[in-house]
């Protein structure tokens, strides 16, 4: 029994006295209550698995048995023996598949239900007999008991049972005898893999022979139920006895991590087990909740006022999907009685003790080779739908804009059909809410549709509300060209020809650090000028968008394997027979000055061999106007290394030299010869699904039209997601890789492991900071240009056809990547620029003479790389205190001279209509050595 007198004076409750306020809760059915204090107890725990349990009750019996069913699914992978767990998956399964929404009693299966037996369900309740449930939780749907002990305890499921009772009554070989029964025919469940395990485990307890046989059962069984922590456990145990005991500390450290009870080392290995002192002592949490009067009753502190908290507190909204409480609630929720001093002395404490078991988690966690370990934001993701209602009225009038709207809400009510995400529409300008019929809006004023910043704190007010309800911005979604939803206009870090750095990474973080996005984003332009104002490209798009996302939901409904397998074969078929080059899975194009590196970046995805070089070898043919662009075959993935320019919609090749060796290399003719133009890019379902370009402009659309614009070229013929450059990119001539091209490399790779695009460009942001910042200490102006400027048209979770989906693949750190140091190497001295000496000019033309031949006579300018800047950008830092200032008002650091010199050549090149600004940096030690080389794109 929870002390009245310890509640009431403001102490911390501990983990029991909090299950039995939850237990108390969920007895009298105060779900909302519940789901509350749950939320706020996972905030700092995550990992509690029980309380995970009671959260999902909660939701089941609050009638949203969807929301329930992910966190349910998680419980049951990390913990396959827990039995309650089971028990509240079979009943939120069965009330989702048999019952409609409206209805609150049990409503038995229709006859034209097929076997309801088959498939997810019928999996789940033999998992739950095979622990030694009871069928009678589903009574309900119409089945009688003989018939469900019939239909579920067979084939594995009996099998299982039998191996679970031998084993527990000690009779080893019996119990290893009914597991290998199971082994060939079990289900989707990591339980049968458990049992075995543990069998084994024992018997090698008896007999030494063998250890390595259980280390490298209990590793494979791991790699293939990565969340079950019983594996993680057993392999760390092996490990221990084989003389590993740093792998082994590590992986336990993990398991606390996902179980931070320790309920499955306590079932394992008893309470008292060797290695309990790397779970927490003691969990406890100040809950700044109003308790309801009947739930205190039963606690026994209906000594208390009704609804008085156990300290200040705000009021739960009336509604959990409105983020707006009244006024007459929140005066409800305030407990003037409790002293903020002493309130934030206790926070104090207790925060200052999750840091000490954070640091751990972390410190292990880098030791694991998995530093997002004990970082991860656990809280349930949100597809955040942005737009604003100011933008599209401007842009197609009134009657359209309630036409996308209805489109974009068809969008989110097909997300919200998946099991692993929820979905929002989100207006940024009025801060209104829309989602499954309902609406809300945020307690902010309204912002202006054309302030991009104004935008983003909109958008940071909804991820703190989100937070309330366990919920976060998983990825986003932006609705609109610039001129509905506008780009960021951030400062250039570089000296070239562009004045600002149109950019969406701002929309991507939680405050004003822009470099390091926090969530995937993309963006669904239109292209068509004002005066069609056409939405018909953008509904076609959002219209496929929605059937994606509805065959993805519909394919992880519970259809059996077998099913989802069969519809694979007769999908490729089909595909084989209406395009036999669909089968190329993967098509580049690089300009021939830059091969060596193209090469590199696209080899994750395909053979270098098969890449197009522009200009072609000397024996290719071109076409009849004397260029080199031809239709694109049909592939799944798109790469193109390429020249762009501002003003032109056309990509690109380059020559590699001009010398005669070169000669016998590449073709005669241009020396930029185009290499994709829009009208190459062809639709009905032949256009690459996922394109990365690394063209300079690439992904400009600022004034242009389809025709105008690759980009919107592709997304206009069903590209899933397209990632390129808004203005001037850099890369390299070969390797290593650095700039646009280190960060294709990691997309792909990515990509690759079935991360969906927009994570993939997201993380490949993070590692290309990362290495450049361990190469160099800092991030210098192209690595920040690179991160700023290539952003996503497109969904941010398309994942191309033929490459499986990684699970938990769009992840969230609770705390972002930090103590990234960045410097300005432009100058800004005003008159003439300061002359290049001419030891460095002579050291320059020997380097662009043997890697860039044609930029001898190319204008030279010398910067130095400093912190402290002077000029109207910012210097951002990473590593201080994190606000919500303007980019633009960077407060000033005390400034020092690095020893780099960075060289800029800058050479205008006429070419048929157009002028190629071509870009050379060149960056020196203090030595004078060459330290890095790239070229504009």
């Amino acid at each position: 029994m929870i002390s009245l007198h310890n509640a009431s004076n403001g102490h911390a409750l501990n983990r029991d006295q909090f299950v039995s306020l939850l237990r108390a809760a969920l007895s009298i059915d105060e779900c909302r209550f519940a789901r509350q204090a749950a939320l706020a107890w996972l905030g700092f725990f995550p990992g509690d698995l029980q309380v995970n349990l009671h959260y999902a009750q909660a939701l089941t019996r609050a009638g949203q048995p969807d929301r329930a069913l992910p966190v349910l699914d998680h419980i049951s992978q990390c913990d396959p023996e827990y039995l309650e767990a089971i028990e509240a998956l079979v009943q939120a399964q069965a009330i989702q598949q048999f019952h409609t929404p409206s209805e609150n009693k049990a409503k038995p299966a229709s006859p034209a239900i097929a076997n309801p037996m088959s498939g997810q369900i019928g999996n789940q309740i033999g998992w739950l007999m095979a622990l030694g449930g009871s069928p009678d939780i589903v009574r309900g749907l119409g089945l009688s008991y003989p018939v469900l002990r019939e239909k579920s305890l067979v084939g594995w499921s009996r099998a299982l049972s039998k191996a679970r009772q031998a084993f527990e009554q000690g009779e080893l070989e019996q119990a290893e005898r009914e597991i290998h029964e199971a082994l060939p025919a079990e289900g989707s469940t990591p339980l049968v893999d458990v049992i075995h395990l543990r069998i084994l485990n024992a018997r090698m307890s008896e007999n030494s022979a063998g250890s390595q046989m259980l280390r490298s059962l209990a590793a494979y069984y791991r790699q293939r139920w990565p969340d079950c922590i019983h594996f993680t456990l057993l392999l760390a145990d092996a490990l221990m006895g084989g003389g590993e005991p740093e792998k082994a500390v590590a992986l336990l450290h993990e398991a606390a991590a996902g179980d931070v009870a320790g309920q499955v080392a306590i079932r394992l290995w008893g309470a008292d087990h060797p290695f309990r002192s790397l779970w927490p002592d003691r969990l406890e949490i100040d809950l700044d909740l109003p308790i309801p009067a009947s739930v205190s009753a039963i606690l026994g502190w209906n000594r208390l006022p009704e609804h008085i908290g156990l300290f200040e507190s705000q009021a739960i909204p009336a509604e959990e999907t409105n983020l707006q409480p009244s006024a007459e609630t929140g005066a409800q929720g305030a407990n003037p009685k409790n002293q903020p001093s002493q309130v934030n002395s206790q926070e104090s404490q207790s925060k200052e003790t999750l840091r000490s078991v954070q640091s751990e988690l972390e410190r292990l966690g880098v030791r694991l080779n998995r530093p997002s370990l004990a970082s991860a934001d656990g809280r349930f993701p949100v597809y955040v739908i942005m737009t604003t209602r100011e933008g599209l009225q401007k842009r197609y009038g009134e009657q359209t804009a309630a036409i996308l709207e209805k489109e974009m809400l068809r969008l989110v009510a097909a997300i919200c059909e998946r099991r692993d995400w929820g979905a929002l529409l989100f207006y940024a300008d009025e801060g209104s809410l829309l989602s499954n019929g309902s609406q809300s809006s945020l307690a902010r004023p309204a912002a202006r549709a054309n302030d991009p910043w104004g935008l983003k704190l909109a958008l940071m007010d909804l991820d703190t509300s989100l937070c309330k309800y366990g919920e976060r911005i998983g990825c986003l979604l932006i609705v609109g060209g610039p001129d509905v939803v506008p780009f960021h206009k951030l400062p250039n870090p570089v000296d070239d020809a562009d004045v600002d750095v149109p950019s969406d990474n701002p929309y991507a973080t939680s405050d004003e650090n822009y470099f390091i996005p926090e969530w995937p984003v993309g963006r669904l332009p239109d292209g068509i000028p004002d005066q069609e104002a056409n939405a018909q490209p953008i509904l076609y798009t959002l219209s496929g968008l929605t059937a994606r996302h509805r065959s993805i939901a519909n394919g992880s409904s519970g259809t059996a394997w077998y099913r989802r397998w069969i519809d694979r074969m007769v999908d490729w078929i089909t595909r084989q027979g209406q395009n036999v080059s669909y089968r190329r899975s993967s098509f580049g194009i690089t300009a021939a000055v830059w091969r060596q590196a193209s090469l590199t970046v696209f080899r994750p995805i395909g053979d270098p061999r098969a890449m197009r070089i522009s200009p072609p070898a000397i024996n290719g043919h071109p076409s009849s106007n004397g260029r080199y662009s031809s239709p694109l075959p049909t592939a799944r993935l798109g790469y193109f290394n390429l020249h762009g320019l501002a003003d032109a919609p056309e990509w690109y090749g380059q020559r590699e030299a001009v010398g005669e060796e070169a000669s016998m290399l590449v073709g005669a003719g241009e020396d930029y010869p185009v290499a994709l133009k829009p009208s190459d890019v062809m639709n009905s379902g032949r256009a690459p699904q996922v394109v990365f370009s690394e063209a300079c402009y690439g992904a400009n659309i600022v004034n242009k039209t389809i025709d105008d614009a690759i980009s919107l070229k592709f997304i206009q013929a069903g590209t899933h997601a397209v990632a390129g450059s808004t203005c001037t990119s850099y890369g390299s001539i070969s390797p290593p890789l650095i700039a646009a091209d280190f960060l294709g490399y990691a997309f792909w790779n990515n990509v690759k492991e079935g991360i969906p695009a927009g994570e993939a460009l997201r993380r490949a942001k993070i590692t290309l900071a990362r290495e450049m910042h361990n190469r160099q200490g800092y991030l210098d102006g192209e690595d920040q240009k690179t991160l700023i400027s290539f952003i996503l048209y497109g969904d941010p979770l398309a994942v191309p056809a033929g490459i499986q989906v990684k699970a938990k693949s769009v992840l969230r750190s609770v705390k972002p990547l930090s103590n990234l140091k960045t410097v300005c190497d432009r100058s800004h001295e005003q008159g003439e620029p300061e002359p290049v000496p001419d030891d460095i000019q002579e050291f320059v033309k020997s380097v662009v003479r043997q890697y860039l031949p044609g930029m001898e006579d190319a204008r030279l300018t010398m910067s130095l790389e400093h912190v402290d800047c002077g000029a109207n950008h910012p210097i951002r830092h990473t590593d201080g205190p994190r606000s919500q200032k303007r980019p633009d008002s960077a407060s000033a650091r005390q400034g020092f001279q690095l020893a780099r010199k960075v060289i800029t050549l800058s050479k205008d090149v006429p070419n048929t209509a157009h002028i190629h600004h071509h870009y050379a940096r060149l960056t020196l030690d203090a030595q004078g050595k060459l330290v890095k080389l790239v070229v504009s794109r």
